[in-house]
């Protein structure tokens, strides 16, 4: 397990820029990496730039596997407001990621205690596989 690394940031572009080569680097020593995606405003620098480097061929995710975090309950993907279908139509859509690839909660479950509880299985299985 690699140590965690700290780093002074100025500003949001130098974030962006560094978390965004970090992902790069690892996609190209382990091409099945397992992603977990964040919505909101602090993330969106990090995927201008991953999808900048896929479409110039720098990078590609056809072998990673992507855990969406966040969603609110009740809501499908296909709803305007939902965080997965913002992060499939702003990101993931665009790149080479097979769907089956694509992890997130069941927001329309009828059971949303157990839904989470499968959600942290296919969390602990990939990891653990990797």
């Amino acid at each position: 397990m690699k140590k965690m690394r700290v780093h002074m940031i100025e500003d949001f572009t130098e974030m962006s820029e560094l978390a965004a080569e970090e992902i790069i680097n690892e996609l190209k020593t382990r091409p099945s990496l397992n992603l977990g995606l964040a919505t909101g405003n602090s993330p969106v620098g990090v995927y201008s730039r991953l999808l900048e480097a896929f479409k110039q061929g720098r990078i590609s995710f056809s072998k990673s596997r992507v855990f969406i975090l966040d969603e609110y309950y009740p809501i499908s993907p296909e709803n305007e407001l939902s965080f997965v279908g913002a992060i499939q139509r702003q990101f993931l859509n665009h790149l080479d990621i097979p769907q089956d690839n694509v992890f997130y909660l069941d927001c329309l479950t009828g059971d949303p205690e157990g839904e989470c509880r499968r959600y942290e299985r296919e969390i602990i299985y990939f990891n653990f596989l990797y």
